[in-house]
């Protein structure tokens, strides 16, 4: 069975998606603090942050796996030309490579 240039056009581009969008939200939850001073115009202590921007740290952790379900009940509910294996391929292999440099940095590390 030979697959459509298109098709896998359209599942390299959910792939890269998933990379993507995991690092956005990545690079977001890591700088919450500074985002945090950014808006407030004050120091930010882990203590004392309101409640609302603790739970929309947590959630924003969690939106590439909130992606996934987004995406995979739009390809079973609308039979839309989505791809949400290559899309959750993306998002796990952005992971995976975060916890491989993470290995390795511990491993290269003087302390």
């Amino acid at each position: 069975m030979e697959l459509s240039t298109r098709t896998t056009l359209q599942r390299i581009g959910f792939f890269a998606a998933g990379v993507l969008f995991s690092f956005a939200t990545f690079y977001v939850g890591f700088r919450w603090p500074e985002l945090y001073e950014l808006v407030f115009r004050g120091g930010f202590n882990y203590a004392s942050q309101p409640a609302w921007y603790r739970i929309s740290g947590t959630v924003v952790g969690y939106l590439p796996l909130i992606s996934v379900a987004v995406i995979t009940l739009l390809r079973v509910a609308y039979k839309r030309a989505v791809r949400p294996v290559s899309y959750s391929i993306g998002v796990g292999t952005f992971y995976a490579a975060l916890v491989a440099l993470l290995i390795v940095a511990g491993a290269h590390s003087p302390f």
